[in-house]
């Protein structure tokens, strides 16, 4: 059985001028299974797919929806909610915490342990100015200055395990042992993925750094500096390629508006406003797409998109839907389009207004008079 995202299919069906009819005629099916497909009920086997590609001229990397174990709505992997739903998980470990831990799964003597890293530093491999060994994760030490450790994260990457993802562990040398500089979560993670094997264990590639403890420090400090995170614009670019549902219902729900999404490299001529694919707006679009939809129409019928201010803001959007929840739409609509109509009145009094809570009690003034 092959996952695929049914609105995307929709869209390829309506690109190519086929009804859901002519589409089950051609595939030799009922009209009924391809809105099955695309309302996602139910999904088609590899073969229907290959045909459906077939047919619609399309790869299957088109329409599949690739399992990456992550839901982007709320920021977690798969393994780590379930592992944070269960009652007798240590939750946060301090570094000692966690040094004790994995020297309770230690097997070796301090001097064997030494000796062991002896010869793995006789023996390193060397990529430019870098050099790396293969050990056994349990020889690496936690020092007490390394940040707690956080055991849905550690469990969460074991229960996923996939090394091509992470950069290698660094570690430094100090009297005889190895003491992680950067990637503890991944120590743990891989001591937990070798407890999983059903014998023997994987020993990891590991990044020794020549430096001393007080550098490695600061190696440590600098993570956060030298490191660019994900932006939202890099998260979308990658959700629309996978066809996960939450990125591509939203390209959808923004192309039947003429709505333009900041990091779409398709740029709309003359779009109503713009859209910041953030997990907030994500969150709306998949779970509460009335509300969403109800909104900008709402915002069009008031003139605010006629502004050069940009109106489909995540602050318009959850005001809005806290108003509806306390007044209805009927009455919001009424009251916003009796006194806070026309482009003028959201660049000049809307717009400016940089909280939440600001803007509530601003229209929540309006909902009373």
């Amino acid at each position: 059985m092959c996952r695929i995202n049914g609105l995307k299919l929709e869209m390829i069906r309506k690109a190519a001028k086929m009804s859901q009819k002519a589409l089950a005629k051609e595939l030799g099916v009922a009209a009924s299974t391809i809105n099955n497909y695309e309302s996602g009920k139910s999904n088609p086997s590899d073969e229907v797919v290959d045909k459906l590609c077939m047919i619609l001229k399309v790869h299957k990397d088109d329409i599949e929806i690739q399992n990456i174990g992550f839901n982007f709505l709320n920021a977690k992997s798969k393994s780590a909610r379930k592992i944070e739903s269960l009652k007798d998980v240590v939750r946060i470990m301090t570094p000692e915490e966690t040094e004790n831990w994995i020297e309770s799964k230690r097997v070796l003597s301090e001097t064997e342990e030494k000796e062991e890293v002896e010869v793995a530093m006789q023996y390193p491999q060397t990529v430019g100015n870098k050099k790396y060994i293969v050990v056994d994760a349990r020889l690496i030490h936690i020092p007490e200055w390394q940040r707690d450790t956080k055991m849905s994260k550690c469990m969460g990457i074991a229960g996923e395990f996939n090394e091509s993802k992470f950069d290698p562990i660094k570690v430094y040398v100090d009297n005889g042992k190895l003491y992680v500089a950067d990637g503890a979560h991944r120590v743990i993670a891989f001591i937990l993925y070798n407890e999983g094997l059903e014998k023997g264990i994987m020993k990891i590639i590991v990044e020794v750094l020549n430096c001393t403890k007080e550098e490695a420090i600061f190696t440590f400090l600098s993570q956060a500096i030298n490191r660019k995170p994900m932006t939202v614009e890099d998260m979308y670019r990658a959700g629309i390629k996978a066809n996960l549902p939450e990125y591509v219902n939203l390209k959808y729900f923004c192309e039947e508006r003429n709505i333009q999404i900041t990091s779409e490299d398709n740029r709309l001529e003359n779009p109503i406003g713009v859209i910041k694919p953030s997990r907030s707006i994500l969150r709306y679009a998949t779970n509460d797409k009335e509300m969403l939809s109800y909104s900008v129409r709402l915002i069009r019928a008031l003139g605010w998109s006629g502004s050069s201010k940009n109106a489909l803001t995540l602050r318009i959007f959850y005001v809005l839907k806290k108003l509806y929840a306390h007044y209805g739409e009927d009455v919001v609509k009424e009251k916003l389009t009796k006194y806070c109509k026309g482009a003028t009145y959201y660049e000049s009094i809307i717009y400016p207004i940089k909280s939440n809570g600001e803007l509530y009690d601003l229209l929540e003034r309006k909902m009373r008079r």
